[in-house]
């Protein structure tokens, strides 16, 4: 009896053993998410956990609820992350910080043809894959159709340039009457942009990416856009004082989602913040041009997964990274209209109506479509030039001073990188 219960004792000692140390040799795959909404999380873990079921081995440790400094923060200390969720990685890649993705596309004989070419194109550096693309963002206006209609107003047509959506913008700032009682004056739209007006125009922003300087050609051209920019902004915006008369107008799109703002400029990724909307009817348009009937011309932002350097796991979160990039996985990540999914397939099966055109984002996936420049210290550049934007958007400053600004300001911190570095066709083994 003693030997069988001592045999038996030795059997469970070596079973919890045995567990202990299958849970010891599990990978552990560190990946900060900048995803900050519940929704989105929620996503992320269904994704994880469906990866988890499928490799068992490994095991995604997600990192949420941080400002993107800590990323940075965290790949100087040399340790801590394995993927990261970013958009802009020239910086990245410039100082190799994040990994090559070639090698493991043709070890694991990925094919990068399930995603968008011009997320493709958006992180590659030296004709290689630096980055794993997951959503894009196009552009659009959404308009509220209630409040047009019972203004007596034409709601906007395919086709419309900066003129039509200035005369429609004009007639909420020239009607100074208090809204009705208990409800709120109608405005025409919170706030707009630069770089689509530049993107309807072609350009995709005031700098020549080989130069990082402003071609001199060009210049005239940027007076006009400048000059119908701020004509928009202070003849048919509301100002910032009046916004601030609205209780709660603290979000990017509050006044639009309060049923008082007409319009509004639309990522992609704004839908998700929209479809809670019950009290009246909302559509999409495409962006104006800069003509009439003209082809609307447009930019674009993406995101990507990357894989840090400092990783000791590179092969199983690329393992994660591609699993998250599958048609599967990115109809879930889709479903929350959190900007289009970079996969083709799952952006056609979750970019569907309501609203009633919301398939334009998907047609401004093609050629016309403008990404971002790339310049070294950009960000220092953007903070630098801050006060002298403040000063144009407020009508302080004439268009031909602020562009004198933005060439000073570019000239002194802009820097090209070099060419080999820019050039985004892949190539792929």
């Amino acid at each position: 009896m003693r030997k069988d219960v001592k045999i038996i004792t030795t059997l469970l000692i070596a079973a919890m053993l045995s567990g202990c140390s299958s849970k010891k040799q599990r990978i552990v795959v560190r990946f900060m998410n900048l995803e900050g909404s519940q929704q989105q999380l929620n996503i992320m873990n269904i994704i994880i956990r469906r990866f988890e079921k499928e490799n068992p081995d490994i095991h995604i440790e997600a990192i949420t609820g941080f400002k993107p400094e800590k990323i940075m923060a965290t790949i100087a200390s040399g340790s801590g992350v394995d993927i990261f969720h970013w958009n802009n990685t020239e910086d990245f890649v410039d100082r190799g910080a994040i990994v090559n993705l070639n090698p493991f596309v043709k070890k694991y004989k990925f094919d990068p043809g399930i995603l968008s070419p011009i997320a493709i194109k958006d992180y590659t550096f030296y004709k290689q894959l630096y980055g794993m693309p997951i959503q894009i963002n196009t552009h659009g206006i959404i308009f509220n159709m209630d409040l047009l209609t019972a203004k007596g107003l034409e709601l906007p047509k395919e086709g419309w340039d900066w003129d039509d959506f200035y005369n429609l913008a004009l007639k909420f700032k020239c009607n100074k009457e208090a809204g009705e009682k208990g409800k709120l004056k109608a405005v025409s739209i919170q706030s707009l942009m630069t770089i689509p007006i530049l993107a309807s125009y072609g350009f995709n922003g005031f700098f020549d990416e080989k130069t990082a300087r402003i071609n001199e050609k060009n210049h005239p051209r940027f007076i006009e856009i400048l000059t119908l920019y701020q004509k928009i902004l202070t003849t048919a915006l509301p100002s910032q004082e009046e916004i601030a008369e609205y209780q709660g107008a603290t979000g990017y799109c509050a006044l639009f989602q309060m049923g008082v703002a007409a319009m509004q400029f639309a990522p992609a990724w704004l839908l998700a913040q929209l479809y809670g909307i019950k009290d009246f009817s909302w559509d999409v348009i495409e962006m104006p041009g800069s003509k009439r009937g003209q082809k609307s011309r447009g930019y674009h932002t993406s995101a990507a997964l990357c894989l840090a350097s400092i990783s000791k796991n590179q092969d199983a979160a690329f393992k994660f990274m591609e699993f998250y990039s599958r048609t599967t996985s990115q109809k879930i990540y889709g479903s929350g209209k959190n900007g289009l999914p970079a996969n083709i397939e799952a952006a056609k099966f979750t970019f569907r109506k309501p609203p009633e055109h919301i398939s334009l984002y998907l047609k401004m996936l093609d050629a016309n479509n403008l990404r971002l420049p790339r310049y070294k210290n950009s960000k220092e550049y953007s903070d630098r030039l801050m006060p002298h934007t403040y000063n144009f958007l407020k009508g302080e400053i004439s268009p031909e001073t602020y562009i004198k600004r933005i060439e000073e300001t570019g000239k002194t911190l802009l820097e090209p990188y070099p060419a080999d570095f820019l050039d985004d066709k892949p190539v792929f083994e």
